[in-house]
C-alpha cells in the first residue's frame, strides 16, 4: 500500500501503524478460531448424554410424558446440530466439498434429521426425486439447508388441531435444459 501511494514521508509510521493492525487482526483470527474450537468440541460432548437420553426417553411408559420428553430432546439435538453446522461455515479452513451427489440421499437425510416433528405434527411427505438424479454440491450444506426448509414448514405451519386439510410437504425436483 505504502508502495502505490508513494507518502515517502510517512514511511516508517505507517509500516509501524500497520505492524500493528496486523498483529491485532492475527491476534482476533486466533480467538475466534479458539472459540470455535471451544464451541465445536462442547457440541460433541454434549451430543453423549443427549443421545443417551433420547434412548432411556424411549423406555417411558407414560405415552404423553415420553412425547414431551422426546420432543424437547430433539429439539436441544437439532439446535447443537445447527451449532455445529455453523461453527464449521465460521471455520478459517472452511471445507467446502463440492462432488457429485444422489439428491434423493441428502432429502432422506433431511426427512430422517426431522422425522419427529414430522410425525408429531401430523405431516405427509410426498417426495419424487428419482434415484438417478444427482447434483453437485457439498452434501453436509445441502441437508442442512433442507433441514432449515422442513424445520420451518413445521413450525410455521398451523398447529395440528387447528389443520383443516392434510398436511403435507411435497418434495421434487425439475430439470431444465442448460
Amino acid at each position: 500500500i505504502y508502495d502505490v501511494l508513494s507518502m515517502p514521508d510517512d514511511r516508517e509510521v505507517f509500516a509501524h501503524d500497520f505492524a500493528i493492525l496486523e498483529r491485532h487482526i492475527q491476534n482476533g483470527f486466533n480467538a475466534n478460531c479458539d472459540l470455535q474450537d471451544y464451541v465445536a468440541k462442547w457440541c460433541h460432548e454434549y451430543k453423549i448424554p443427549l443421545t443417551a437420553a433420547l434412548l432411556v426417553s424411549k423406555k417411558i411408559t407414560d405415552t404423553s410424558v415420553r412425547i414431551s420428553m422426546q420432543e424437547q430432546l430433539e429439539r436441544m439435538n437439532l439446535q447443537v446440530n445447527h451449532m455445529l453446522q455453523g461453527c464449521r461455515l465460521q471455520s478459517p479452513l472452511f471445507d467446502l466439498q463440492i462432488r457429485q451427489v444422489p439428491l434423493k440421499e441428502c432429502v432422506r437425510a433431511s426427512i430422517r434429521n426431522n422425522q419427529f416433528f414430522l410425525i408429531r405434527n401430523k405431516f405427509q411427505m410426498n417426495m419424487t426425486v428419482g434415484d438417478e438424479v444427482t447434483v453437485y454440491t457439498d452434501e453436509t450444506w445441502l441437508t442442512y439447508i433442507l433441514d432449515q426448509i422442513l424445520s420451518n414448514a413445521v413450525k410455521y405451519a398451523k398447529a395440528a388441531e387447528e389443520a383443516q386439510e392434510e398436511r403435507c410437504i411435497r418434495i421434487w425436483c425439475e430439470r431444465f435444459p442448460d
